[in-house]
């Protein structure tokens, strides 16, 4: 979560591992006032 200009941002990965890395397959954000 982090604050910007009054607005309150939610984000949420999914993430998988390959090869034995994990990468970030997806990002999805919510926004609140």
């Amino acid at each position: 979560e982090c604050m910007i200009l009054k607005n309150q941002y939610t984000d949420y990965l999914s993430f998988i591992k390959v090869s034995g890395k994990w990468g970030i397959i997806s990002k999805v954000f919510h926004t609140s006032h």
